[in-house]
């Protein structure tokens, strides 16, 4: 019992930890040196509520609370199972009974269906030296709170289930595209979800000061192609589907290019978009959009390629006011020879505008043991509660050498040993009349 305690306090002083610590990724704490980065993501303080160290606290706590329950358990059997009392404890309350025309025999018979009235199940013990009733009631007590132990457990189980075999993972998506696979949070990998969700339009309103005020995601469940579930995407409100949860987590907005390629008297006009790659016309080059930026170094709308074709690679920015800014810099080229739209010749990029759309940032989250969680947590609390309201009572009846004594010890209740013997006492006066 001693172990149980000191694993609670330190679970609690551990939950500190991730309650201070952000708990969104490894990445949200690359500002700190390597070092400490290091020392963070060896302790998965990044995630520590599914860290190596918190389940192993929590496994050694489920594993006290089993020994000591277990070896408690037979004993606690035997006590629901048998009616009698044990020994009188010697801080219970004893009256004795002045018994007048009746024998002792006779009164205690009436005295036992008294008790066997209030109490339930009486044990009668009979010896030379006389006759010892004792009952008790909320005996099962005691019981209902050792499977409240044990449904901490359960709670511990769903938490090591919900581990080891779900996940927490990040993806986004521009309005009509879709996906299969999201991003774990945990550490570097990919998910599948086996199953495709697309994102079919992005809402959001606005306060006066620009602001939002609310955002959804219309989101549609495909599998082989086939449409099977819809759903408004809200924060807090997610969408379930197979198994998996969906959160709105955060929205952003992302830009199309709209480029033009001239290549002598060529002219092609592509609309590009980010990490996308293009073949040029000339089927030999290709281009990949690494970056696009609406207002990149304060010289505007700014697209970075990576063109690669079979006597050249590299990258070059490509500007829309790319003659205003050369005109201000004579010597721009020289200096900056990744801003000169004719590097690759006999290229020569232009960039005519951008298109702005909205990226829905969805949290992807499978817990199978969440609903072990809840329902250990439900049992834990139902059976706290009703052994509370089971105040537990114990009491004897002796005839020793004529005489008869009534002991009462009670549990948690508003009466006093007192009141709790004067109204047996009643009840014995009103049956011996």
């Amino acid at each position: 019992m001693k172990l149980a305690i000191w694993l609670l306090l330190i679970l609690a002083l551990s939950s500190i930890v991730g309650t201070l610590i952000p708990q969104e990724g490894p990445g949200v704490h690359l500002h700190l040196s390597p070092g400490l980065l290091k020392v963070f993501n060896a302790l998965q303080l990044s995630d520590f509520y599914h860290s190596f160290l918190f389940l192993s606290l929590a496994g050694l706590l489920g594993l006290n609370l089993l020994v000591c329950t277990t070896r408690r358990l037979p004993s606690l059997v035997r006590s629901v199972r048998n009616a009698s009392s044990g020994g009188i404890p010697a801080n219970a309350h004893r009256t004795e009974i002045n018994v007048a025309g009746e024998d002792t025999g006779s009164t205690m018979l009436k005295l036992e269906g008294i008790i066997r009235y209030r109490y339930g199940k009486v044990s009668r013990e009979e010896s030379s030296g006389g006759v010892t009733l004792s009952a008790q009631r909320g005996r099962h007590k005691r019981l209902i709170l050792s499977l409240a132990h044990l449904s901490i457990l359960v709670i511990i189980f769903g938490m090591i289930a919900g581990r080891f075999t779900g996940f927490d993972a990040y993806v986004e998506l521009a309005e009509g595209t879709s996906t299969d696979r999201a991003y774990l949070n945990s550490n570097p990998g990919v998910v599948d979800l086996g199953f495709t969700v697309r994102c079919d339009a992005f809402k959001a309103d606005f306060y006066d000061n620009g602001m939002p005020k609310e955002f959804l995601s219309e989101l549609s469940f495909l599998e082989d192609g086939r449409t099977v579930q819809q759903g408004s995407l809200m924060v807090n409100h997610p969408v379930s589907f197979r198994g998996i949860r969906f959160y709105q987590s955060n929205y952003r907005v992302g830009y199309d290019a709209r480029l033009n390629v001239v290549q002598g008297s060529d002219n092609e006009s592509i609309t590009a978009s980010a990490g996308k790659e293009y073949m040029l016309d000339d089927q030999v080059t290709r281009i990949r959009i690494l970056r696009i930026e609406d207002d990149f170094m304060k010289m505007g709308p700014a697209v970075q390629l990576d063109v690669s074709g079979p006597d050249s690679h590299g990258q070059v920015w490509v500007f829309k006011y790319i003659q205003e800014i050369s005109s201000a810099i004579p010597d721009l080229f020289t200096r900056a020879p990744q801003f000169n739209p004719g590097r690759f010749a006999p290229f020569v990029f232009s960039l005519d505008g951008l298109t702005h759309h909205y990226i829905t940032g969805l949290s992807v989250n499978r817990d199978p043991g969440g609903v072990i969680v809840a329902a250990g947590s439900l049992a834990f609390f139902l059976g706290i509660f009703t052994a509370l309201l089971i105040p537990r009572k114990r009491i004897w009846a002796e005839c020793r050498d004529g005489k008869i004594s009534i002991t009462v010890q009670p549990g948690i209740s508003p009466g006093t040993p007192d009141e709790e013997i004067l109204h047996i006492l009643k009840e014995v006066n009103g049956e011996l009349r």
